[in-house]
Parts: structure tokens; sequence; C-alpha cells
């Protein structure tokens, strides 16, 4: 075998056991489920994945309580402005696709900021998001997040490794 190709093999092997590791580290790897929150904790990836989970289940309120400051302000005009059917649409549409994350560069300052990036796993590709979040009334929202960066994973989701 051409030892590109074996670096290669070697290299996705790595990339997706190390994906797995993350999402069962997380707990959210479980047989015949969608990673993803069933409920929210006290962590501030805890709170990302809620905010996914209720974008992807369609309820609106449930997601823009994830978020404060003036991005929760821009969001409440957003849902404002098209109405809240197409609202809970266009946030389903967006978080539906999405088959997996996992969360690394955590930290949290003073215990009440927090910044994590998280990487989220679609079939086709894979983007990351940085979030910075704020401890308010008692539980972790985003206050700021930047936009999806696209990366292309070494290995596709669902792609055999080996043949």
């Amino acid at each position: 075998m051409d030892s590109n190709i074996a670096k290669g093999i070697a290299a996705s092997v790595l990339v997706v056991a190390l994906l797995g590791f993350f999402l069962w580290r997380e707990g959210r790897w479980t047989s015949g489920e969608r990673p993803g929150p069933t409920e929210t904790g006290d962590r501030p990836e805890d709170c990302v994945r809620a905010m996914f989970q209720a974008a992807r289940e369609g309820r609106a309120a449930e997601y823009l309580d994830s978020f404060c400051d003036g991005l929760r302000a821009s969001l409440d005009d957003t849902a404002r402005s098209m109405g809240d059917r197409k609202f809970r649409e266009y946030i389903q549409d967006a978080a539906t696709p999405i088959m997996g994350m996992a969360f690394s560069e955590m930290a949290v300052r003073e215990g009440t900021e927090a910044t994590l990036r998280c990487e989220l796993v679609f079939k086709d590709r894979n983007e990351v998001q940085r979030f910075t979040l704020r401890k308010a009334g008692g539980r972790w929202r985003i206050s700021a997040m930047t936009a999806a960066e696209r990366i292309q994973p070494p290995v596709p989701y669902g792609k055999k490794v080996f043949d």
C-alpha cells in the first residue's frame, strides 16, 4: 500500500475516533438517537445544546430564551418581522440537518462569562462556531456568536473509512 494512502487512512481514522470520543464524553451519543440535548444543565455547553434542540423542535420561545443582550434583541426583531410560523420553520431548517456536535476550547471567567468552540457535524461538511455566554438569571445564555465557518472533514459523515 502506498505510504501516502496509509497516512491518509490513519489520519481519517484518528479524526473519526476523536469525534466519537467527544460525542461519547459529552454523554450525547446513544444508539438509535441523534446527538443532542434532552435537558438543560448548568454548563455553558448545555445552553448551546439546548438552543439547537429547541431550534430543531421548532420551540421558538425556548430558542429565543437561550440568548441575552443585543443578540436576543436582534433575534426578537427577526422573529417579529418573520412571524411565528416562518420563524419556527427558519430555525428548524437551520438545525435539523445537524448530525452531531463537539465542544472544545472552553474557558470560563469569574463564573459568569464563558467562551467555547462548537463544531457542528453535517452529512456533507462540518461547521465551526464560537460562542460567548453570560450567566444571567442563574443560567447561561448566549450573548454573542460568530458566523459559522465551513470546514471540510477528512472523512465525510457516513462514508466508509475502509472498503
